[in-house]
């Protein structure tokens, strides 16, 4: 150091020095690892020396920026790699947008990662200070650099937040798969396995015996993936059109009133803001409901799904909520706790109608909502499948006596409560005695309730936790950030 009183990082005049621990105990880390027997020959750091002028010379730069791995060929010398821009710095992406902090072109005569080849960690430019990295991210599937803020484009799954290239790539799909979905995309069949769901998910507000009937009409009918989800979409969109109707109503019938005193139309701001504050906290509050209880499936990057071992129908067993089968074994008198299911009403039919999902949560979508689908479905379902027709219970879905297996097995509970089928919502009242459906016009007066229910909150509360969470031990986990990290190490 020429000048010893500066300090060689701000150059301001040192004003004191102690010992770094750290830089200590790592120094004699890399001494312990790297003894001096196994220091590179000089002749390789000669060509060391004589690569890095060459590289300063034509790139203006003196920083070689290295990936993590190791040539096969070198054992010292790691392989060479530089950062590219991301799928929409440049003009001309599938989606129309591009960066407006963009991410500076290489200094490098080699092409960028082709579409589907690995790309370098952007934890590790983030690190090196790579100019704009901070505005991006990489995609939980092919990890190809995409904008973290795209606005009028969903990259993001609604639930898990996961982040999906799909939108920018040149072909419109994630090379790794990782893709967003509606409920009703035509694309949901070819990668969802609907018997493994069933078998596989604690299905929300169904006992072991309902379970079975749906599985086996599931088996015998071949029932997709697509139908049910579809089926949940077509609720979920009857439900928002109800709303925006009777939000247009009211709107309406002011508008052709007249007369208004001043003073009202002075207060009207007041209020109008009063309620767009309270819309934002029911949503808010609906979308924290939908994420908790739409169950996602930890997924290795190879598309295999983590799943308890499928039980062969009939046998009397089933993975449930607990992952175990001897609770809902054919000797036992109680069946398996259930879970309390989210009405689709609301908020939660606006984000089920109009939000895209990975794949791994849209299994969780047909875990949380597939009953309300099913009450509409069940009762040609059960002539279809020759199965008899039972007596409804008073109580239905809330009924607490249905993890009795005499009394499941003895009523259907698949039905609304019969105290509240003269003021059901778009849920459906139908039931094994093939009673219709309920209309959507009623529901939006109670769309400004949270979406859990007395019932779900006694759940909860009776079981430590929400009534949509896993329970230990399940075959199921919620994906993290951390395992899409570990993922790359695959």
């Amino acid at each position: 150091m020429q000048d010893s009183s500066k300090c060689p990082t701000c150059a301001t005049p040192v004003t004191h020095a102690h010992l770094n621990y750290k830089l200590a105990k790592l120094s004699e880390l890399a001494t312990a690892l790297a003894p001096a027997d196994r220091v590179r020959p000089a002749v390789e750091i000669e060509a060391a020396k004589t690569h890095l002028e060459r590289h300063k010379a034509i790139s203006g730069s003196s920083t070689i920026r290295a990936t993590s791995h190791m040539g096969v060929d070198d054992p010292y010398r790691p392989e060479l790699s530089n950062y590219w821009p991301c799928l929409a710095c440049r003009p001309g992406n599938r989606s129309g947008f591009q960066c407006t902090r963009r991410i500076p072109e290489p200094q490098t005569n080699g092409p960028p990662p082709s579409r589907g080849a690995p790309w370098p960690p952007i934890e590790d430019a983030d690190d090196d200070g790579l100019v704009n990295v901070e505005h991006h991210e990489a995609c939980s599937g092919c990890y190809a650099w995409i904008p973290n803020k795209a606005p009028g484009i969903e990259s993001r799954c609604f639930t898990c937040t996961e982040a999906s290239c799909q939108a920018f790539d040149a072909e419109g799909s994630c090379p790794a798969g990782f893709s967003l979905l509606k409920l009703d995309d035509e694309d949901v069949n070819s990668s969802l396995d609907v018997e493994a769901i069933v078998e596989g998910v604690p299905l929300a507000g169904f006992n072991q015996v309902d379970k079975e009937i749906l599985m086996r009409y599931v088996v015998e009918k071949d029932v997709s993936a697509k139908t049910i989800l579809r089926g949940i979409a077509q609720i979920a969109k009857r439900e928002r059109e109800a709303i925006l109707r009777s939000q247009a109503g009211p709107s309406a019938t002011q508008n052709e009133e007249s007369g208004v005193s001043s003073s009202t139309e002075a207060s009207r701001p007041l209020a109008e803001a009063a309620a767009a504050e309270a819309d934002v906290e029911r949503v808010n509050a609906a979308r924290s409901d939908l994420i908790r209880n739409v169950v996602r499936y930890e997924a290795t990057r190879a598309g295999h799904r983590v799943l308890g071992q499928s039980s062969t129908f009939g046998s009397g067993r089933s993975q449930g909520a607990s992952g175990s089968g001897s609770a809902g074994s054919s000797n036992s008198l109680l069946l398996q706790r259930v879970i309390e299911p989210t009405k689709i009403q609301g908020p939660i039919a606006d984000m089920l109608a109009t939000s895209s999902f990975c794949l791994d949560c849209l299994q969780g979508v047909i875990g949380h909502f597939a009953i309300w689908w099913w009450m509409e479905e069940r009762p040609k379902a059960l002539k279809e499948i020759k199965v008899a027709v039972k007596d409804d219970c008073d109580n239905g879905i809330e009924c607490d006596l249905r993890t009795y297996r005499m009394h499941a097995e003895a009523k259907n509970h698949i039905c609304l409560p019969k105290s509240k089928l003269s003021a059901s919502s778009s849920q459906p009242s139908g039931s094994g005695s093939g009673s219709s459906s309920g209309t959507a016009a009623s529901s939006s007066s109670a769309s400004g309730n949270r979406t859990q229910t007395t019932a779900e909150a006694d759940s909860s509360a009776a079981t430590g936790g929400s009534a949509g969470q896993p329970a230990p031990g399940s075959s199921y986990q919620l994906r993290s950030r951390a395992s899409t990290t570990a993922g790359r190490g695959g």
